[in-house]
Parts: C-alpha cells; sequence; structure tokens
C-alpha cells in the first residue's frame, strides 16, 4: 500500500487541525479527534491513518476507551512493576518485524 500524503501536503481547509480551529471539534470525525491528540504517526502510518486503524479494530471510540489493556499488551506492567515490561517490548519488537532484543 502506498504511503498517504503527508497531512503539511493537504488543502489547509481539510487540515484537522486547522478544520478544528475554524470550525470546532464538532466538524472532525472521531479518527480526525485521535489523529490531534496523538499528533504525529509513526513509521509509514500517519497519524490519521493510525487513529482509523484502531477505530476498526475496537469498532468506535467509545469501544476504544472502554478496552482493556490486556486486549493490546501482551503482558501487564506498572510504575511499581515492571515484570511485564520486557514481554511487551519482545511482543511488540515481533509484531514489527524486528529482531527480538532486551537491549534495544
Amino acid at each position: 500500500m502506498p504511503l498517504a500524503r503527508s497531512i503539511r501536503h493537504w488543502p489547509v481547509a481539510e487540515r484537522p487541525r486547522e478544520k478544528l480551529l475554524a470550525r470546532g471539534a464538532a466538524a472532525l470525525s472521531d479518527a480526525e479527534l485521535l489523529a490531534l491528540i496523538f499528533g504525529t504517526g509513526a513509521r509509514g502510518v500517519g497519524a490519521l491513518d493510525f487513529a482509523r486503524d484502531l477505530l476498526n479494530e475496537f469498532g468506535s471510540l467509545r469501544g476504544l476507551l472502554a478496552a482493556g489493556a490486556d486486549r493490546t499488551l501482551a503482558a501487564r506492567y506498572s510504575a511499581g512493576d515492571l515484570a511485564g515490561k520486557a514481554g511487551c517490548k519482545a511482543a511488540l519488537q515481533r509484531e514489527m518485524g524486528l529482531a527480538v532484543r532486551a537491549d534495544a
């Protein structure tokens, strides 16, 4: 799939941030609102495409907000108990097609 054009290449009136300022939050889709919160995408996936993917996976913004962490994380961890962090990191590295490295 070809990479989507960066939002900065869109017509000004169609850009989520500018649309928000000109017309208010009600004029934006849930994906556009999420994209504004994210601010940027990652490696070949723009913030808007990432937001759309999340909404498709969880069915709606309400579904995304209600989802438990266990649905997206390989293991649970917190600031007080980091035991599961290495498992999440390894799972993410595998998902992204990277070598699983404890030091990376």
